[in-house]
């Protein structure tokens, strides 16, 4: 860990610093204490019960490396990966432990180690829109919002807070761009088994043809997406023969991922992420490109004959149909409409209160084409649109300003031929998962979920990490 800096500091930085380790303690415990209250009311949450304990016994040694101690709050958030109505317990559990960690880090950098750790305007707009949101919680009860509704998408957009971690980790410790993309990489790739495991099991099970064909598996799929994106670029620059092997299997899963979610929107995303991969890296990378698509497409073919077998044909056939079904989607497609409509009452309701918004938890009404029936909800399926509702003009510019100077931040650096060969991997990796989001983006809404939101942080950390990780080789050098 970082020695206090003992200067111009109104207290004992020592003092200072045990207690704010007791953040993390409190944060742990109170996890501990609530998951043996709720394995005491319902049994299915004693399995949880030796995996926090196990942490709480681990902490001294994780604050000795706050390296391994941020890759174990991120690999943590496997417990919270699926989607289920409403919000859970293990939403709060695992809320308690990471929104301790981000406590303890902003205040260490604020109060003991005095540390910048902003430097951009994209720093700037992303701090000010995390200070933003929080501070106009208080609309959800002016508005006449759901409380707990506003707790779970206060909880799910803070992960965007991850950023400031990731992003000096990025910069200034060697050994953190593996690190992170290994962690990343080892939770998308349990959620993409997770989610291959339940649509196999979810064919071989079917009784009727209609099941096979409109089979599907959509959990975090826009995660899955980031993760295909990251290995296509680390297989373009691996140079040992073990590392394309690996890289090219992650990448495999990962398509399959992204491509049994049966989301359109996604798989053009996927297709924007390699197309821009392919138009910045240069000519010979090009050729390869080439030949791992089509060597893709002829493994991924014949690992589909193995799971499936005789329903390969209606697997395919359902996947042909949806791909098809692009051309007349917004002509046909009763839920695409749907969304439109959503989107217009939203819209509605934004010019309204058009400067702030209406903060977390306040619903709208709109009259639902697959229900029949007006219906209330707080979400909107376009992101854009979501954010001028909830957040106003003011909120949306903060953080379309952040979305968008990470972007170009991570393509100067890939196309800056001096940088190191490293930070120009992490450049193209955020330039393509953000651009692919932002596709994604318009008829999805990726600020709402908190998968979507903590890998948007990580992608947006990897350029501005890689960026300042720069300026410090140069800074040094001079």
């Amino acid at each position: 860990m970082k020695n206090a800096q003992t200067s111009t500091l109104p207290w004992n930085p020592d003092v200072a610093w045990r207690r704010l380790n007791v953040l993390l303690y409190a944060g742990f415990g109170l996890s501990v204490a609530s998951l043996l209250l709720m394995a005491w009311l319902a049994h299915e949450y004693l399995l949880f019960v030796p995996l926090l304990l196990t942490g709480l016994l681990l902490l001294p040694w994780l604050l000795k490396d706050e390296l391994v101690l941020l890759c174990t709050i991120l690999l943590g958030f496997t417990v919270v990966a699926g989607y289920e109505e409403g919000f859970q317990p293990e939403e709060a559990l695992y809320g308690a432990a990471y929104l301790s960690y981000l406590a303890y880090w902003f205040l260490t950098r604020t109060l003991i180690y005095r540390d910048r750790y902003v430097f951009t305007k994209s720093d700037v707009a992303l701090l000010l829109f995390l200070v933003y949101f929080s501070v106009f919680t208080g609309l959800t009860f002016v508005f006449r919002g759901d409380a707990v509704a506003m707790v779970s998408e206060w909880l799910s957009l803070s992960m965007l807070a991850f950023y400031f971690p990731i992003k000096e980790l990025i910069a200034r410790d060697p050994r953190a761009p593996r690190a992170i993309l290994g962690t990343f990489g080892l939770l998308t790739l349990i959620i993409a088994i997770r989610n291959l495991f339940e649509y196999v099991y979810g064919i071989g099970t079917a009784e009727q043809w209609w099941q096979i064909t409109s089979g599907r598996a959509v959990t975090n799929e826009q995660m899955i997406m980031m993760a295909a994106i990251g290995s296509f670029v680390l297989l373009q620059f691996a140079k040992t023969s073990v590392q394309r092997v690996i890289l090219f299997a992650l990448f495999g899963i990962f398509t399959a991922g992204v491509v049994i979610s049966l989301s359109r929107a996604v798989w053009l995303s996927l297709a924007l992420g390699l197309l821009i991969i392919f138009l910045l890296v240069d000519r010979r990378r090009r050729v390869g490109i080439i030949v791992l698509v089509v060597v893709s497409t002829v493994v991924l073919a014949g690992v589909s004959v193995v799971l499936f077998g005789d329903q390969l044909l209606l697997v395919a056939v359902g996947l042909v149909d949806r791909l098809v079904s692009l051309e007349t989607a917004f002509t046909e497609d009763i839920s695409l409409i749907n969304r439109f409509i959503e989107m217009k009452a939203a819209l509605s309701a934004f010019a309204v209160s058009p400067i702030i918004g209406y903060g977390f938890g306040v619903s709208f009404e709109y009259y639902s084409l697959v229900y029949e029936a007006t219906r209330e909800t707080t979400f909107v399926h376009n992101g854009y649109v979501g954010l001028l509702y909830r957040h106003g003009l003011v909120g949306t510019c903060l953080i379309l300003t952040a979305y968008v100077g990470s972007g170009v931040r991570g393509a100067r650096l890939f196309l800056t031929s001096h940088a190191a060969p490293v930070s120009r991997i992490l450049g193209l990796i955020a330039v393509a998962c953000l651009a692919a989001m932002a596709l994604v983006a318009s008829s999805n809404n990726p600020f709402t979920v908190s998968d979507k939101t903590l890998i948007i942080a990580a992608a947006a950390a990897l350029a501005a990490g890689a960026a300042e990780r720069e300026r410090l080789i140069e800074q040094a050098s001079n």
